[in-house]
């Protein structure tokens, strides 16, 4: 007894020294990321890129950049990843003032010129995006809210940060507004909020309708205005010289380039005459304005006050971000396949296919299912298992077919499907519903701001008991296997049957994605394209594998220590 306690006491030692060498790594890598953000180490150089006379440009944006990736935020690795495929493929990031001289001059830009931008003012954006503008020389756009850079709030950059962010040259300064705040908001059950300051709603799903503040009148509990015309000039005009004036105080400079806060509003669903008054403030005080997110390309005859740019969500693969800017212009875009001898395992249809040792994500086309079939069979009573990630608003399946009998087994909203075929005959579909997944409210939200009438605030929530948030991705371990007449389905380690129409014989596997549309999505605009993710796909019998893009022991041990690693350097860079 007396040797087991002197073993644990030597195992919770060499434990804390293990914890200690870790922690002391994290406190020296916070602080290099701390001085990274003080002092820029290089200077941005301009491209030699020659100009010719291109159609237009592709404008895209980060909400946020964190060190390892969140919900709404994209990680660093993922950040570089992305640049670093567009550079390759011949993109030279332009400046604000080549835009404004493309539209006013006609002066050309590069064959495959690129605005990106970062939104929102964020520190950590600043931080994690650094490396990547030096290592490709890019050149970026930092869109801050006025209010936030003269708080005292860390999490958000100072004039000064500004200023030394623009004098490395990497570096352009932009604004999302003067501040963030609701106005015209009304709880799920109907009840009228008023206005609300963005800092004071702690959780988004208390709210069902709301207004950014620029965005229409103030209006009462019944949704009549509760100002004049003239007020609502005065209200919107006052917003604007209180950010022109928080900008321009200590010598600072008011930004040329705009991204209006309620991207999409203007010109499409806006009051016509709160419309006139945001439009008179823009055009008076700033060059350019990128006035929605959901679309990347601007050509020659768009409007400089009404900009396109594509806002990455940070659960899109690569080949998302890329498809989406190929369907949206005339550009030579590739997309990229990963491990060229893993692909050719697979034949890939509707879509298009990443593969890494551990990794296959299919990216479908728009609003069609995408799939990728393994080119050999397989024997019958082979096992197949695999982790489905793909986002839980879509369909991600697996399938196996012998050209006669088929069965399809899907996650979809939170839910098995077991579909089976016998030729044309189609069996009746089975819907399971699955273990409620734990998701917290603060890190998802539904796209709720919109223009709406009082009938429309009574009806209750929009989102149903079936609906989830666009970013919440499955974390299911599937397996299957057919035996006989039956088909063996375990997810997550709990047991489900099917019947099958007769025994499978020697089959073909398929792994296929899908976008889900839903009505009670209340997104103004749907990207109709899906990542399907699956990660360690393994094909055996009798215990022998016979396919298999699991990683190896030794390379699962290394992405865990890494993952531990990151783990505790993210929490001292967020503590401290």
């Amino acid at each position: 007894m007396a040797k087991n306690k002197e073993l644990n006491v030597k195992a919770k030692n060499r434990h804390k020294v293990i914890r200690t060498i870790l922690e002391v790594i994290a406190i020296i890598a916070a602080g290099f990321f701390v001085i990274k953000s003080v002092f820029f180490l290089y200077h941005y150089e301009e491209p030699k890129a020659a100009a010719n006379d291109a159609k237009g440009f592709v404008a895209i944006s980060y909400f946020g950049v964190d060190r390892s990736g969140s919900t709404k935020h994209i990680g660093r690795e993922q950040l570089n990843k992305q640049l670093s495929i567009l550079k390759e493929q011949g993109f030279t990031t332009i400046s604000q003032q080549q835009i404004i001289d493309f539209y006013n001059k006609g002066t050309p830009l590069p064959e495959k010129a690129l605005f990106l931008s970062f939104e929102d003012g964020r520190t950590d954006s600043s931080i994690f995006s650094q490396a990547t503008l030096e290592e490709l020389n890019f050149k970026a756009t930092m869109f801050t809210y006025a209010d936030n850079m003269q708080s005292k709030d860390n999490k958000f950059l100072t004039t000064k940060d500004i200023q030394a962010m623009v004098d490395s040259g990497y570096w352009e300064h932009g604004t999302n507004g003067n501040h963030l705040s609701y106005i015209n908001a009304y709880a799920p059950n109907g009840d009228y909020l008023g206005e609300i300051a963005e800092k004071n709603v702690t959780d988004k799903t208390k709210i069902e309708y709301y207004n950014h503040f620029l965005m229409d009148y103030l209006r009462d509990e019944y949704m009549i205005p509760k100002e004049t015309n003239e007020e609502m000039d005065i209200r919107l005009t006052s917003e604007y010289t209180k950010m022109k004036k928080l900008y321009t105080q200590d010598g600072g400079a008011l930004p040329k380039a705009y991204a209006i806060m309620h991207s999409n509003a203007m010109y499409n669903m806006m009051d016509d005459s709160v419309e006139k008054v945001n439009e008179r403030n823009i055009q008076h005080l700033f060059s350019l304005h990128f006035n929605t997110n959901h679309q990347s390309y601007n050509d020659a005859e768009q409007n400089i006050y009404n900009l396109n740019r594509l806002q990455i969500a940070p659960f899109w693969s690569t080949n998302h971000m890329l498809l989406k800017m190929k369907d949206e212009s005339d550009l030579d875009i590739k997309m990229v396949t990963g491990n060229k001898k893993l692909a050719n395992d697979w034949i890939v249809e509707q879509g298009y296919g990443e593969f890494t040792k551990q990794q296959i994500i299919l990216t479908s086309e728009a609003s069609k299912e995408v799939s990728a079939t393994l080119t050999k069979k397989w024997p019958a009573q082979s096992i197949v298992e695999a982790d489905f990630n793909g986002a839980i608003m879509g369909t991600q399946s697996m399938t196996l077919s012998d050209g006669v009998v088929k069965a399809k087994i899907s996650l979809q909203k939170n839910k098995l499907l077991i579909a089976t075929e016998n030729g044309y005959k189609k069996s009746q579909l089975q819907k399971i519903n699955l273990p409620e997944i734990d998701w917290k409210n603060e890190n998802y939200a539904f796209g709720k701001a919109t223009n709406y009438t009082y009938l429309e605030t009574q009806q209750g929530s929009r989102v149903n008991s079936e609906t989830y948030p666009n970013n919440i991705m499955n974390d299911r371990y599937v397996r299957v296997q057919a035996v006989k007449n039956k088909l063996l389905i375990t997810v997550d380690g709990k047991h489900y049957e099917a019947k099958l129409p007769k025994e499978l014989a020697d089959f073909a596997l398929t792994l296929s994605g899908e976008h889900l549309t839903s009505d009670s999505e209340k997104e103004q605009y749907t990207d109709t394209r899906y990542d399907a993710f699956f990660e360690d796909v393994i094909v055996s019998k009798n215990r022998e594998i016979l396919y298999s893009t699991r990683a190896s022991v030794a390379e699962r041990v290394r992405d865990s220590t890494k993952k531990q690693y990151d783990n505790v350097v993210d929490f001292f860079i967020q503590t401290f």
